[in-house]
């Protein structure tokens, strides 16, 4: 039999010790939650007043689209947000947009869309008068006979596809037919699963994502009293499900 001498007992029982759970309080502390991102959106939150990469339609089609701007007048975090002012009285057309929009490139579309919005001043002088939210996908593989194909998930103001006959856009209808007033309401749009739920396919890297944040009418009648609204968006956000912001 091998006789073990007082050293090697010595280094036994050190290692056994060393070998036992650590002693309670001592856990290693738990990682930290990630933080949210990567966003793919940039000046997300619009605290950059150059402005640089968003734009919107109103240069380019200013008979229909209103002009949007960056407001310090109220913001969700920070000190601006963008400010969409709808008003029919600066628009004889029966169809008026105002919208924030951001063009996205080079990556496959992702899980996750979401932000902030906040409305004063609603007066509705449209059947269809609402605040939405519309993801265009263009270049790479597209539906046969489209240029494009589009998902618009409504954020409030109505309760049925307000354009049933635009065959490149469809429709998830969400929010209250009347939207919330003087605060700031959280949303979030599941893109990747809203492509393939509508579309039955989901845009790969291939394609450009163009994402509108909108508010609107269509198809006002002349003699409909005045359309108007006051839409702020802050806090805007495109990417992983795993890493975006929640609404608390």
């Amino acid at each position: 039999m091998r006789r073990i001498g007082p050293l090697m007992l010595a280094t036994a029982l050190i290692a056994g010790c060393d070998a036992r759970p650590a002693p309670r309080g001592h856990e290693p502390a738990p990682a930290p939650a990630p933080e949210p991102g990567p966003n793919l959106l940039e000046n997300p939150s619009f605290e950059d007043e150059t402005n640089a990469a968003w734009f919107d339609f109103h240069e380019r089609n200013p008979k229909q689209w209103g002009a949007m701007e960056i407001s310090n007048e109220r913001a969700h975090t920070g000190e601006r947000s963008a400010l969409l002012t709808l008003d029919s009285g600066a628009s004889a057309e029966r169809a008026r947009v105002l919208g924030v929009v951001q063009e996205v490139t080079g990556v496959a579309c992702p899980a996750r869309l979401s932000g902030w919005y906040f409305v004063e001043g609603w007066e509705r002088g449209a059947v269809k008068q609402y605040v939405q939210v519309v993801t265009i996908a263009h270049g790479g593989e597209t539906p046969a006979g489209l240029a494009n194909y589009q998902v618009a998930q409504t954020l409030a103001g109505v309760t049925s596809n307000p354009l049933p006959t635009l065959k490149n856009r469809r429709f998830e209808i969400s929010g209250p037919a009347e939207p919330a007033q003087g605060q700031w309401v959280f949303f979030e749009v599941e893109l990747a699963s809203l492509f393939e739920d509508k579309w039955e396919r989901v845009p790969g890297s291939g394609a450009s994502l163009r994402v509108f944040f909108e508010v609107r009418y269509d198809d006002r009648e002349p003699q409909a009293p005045p359309a108007r609204a006051r839409v702020w968006f802050d806090d805007l956000y495109l990417g992983p499900a795993s890493r975006a912001p929640g609404g608390g």
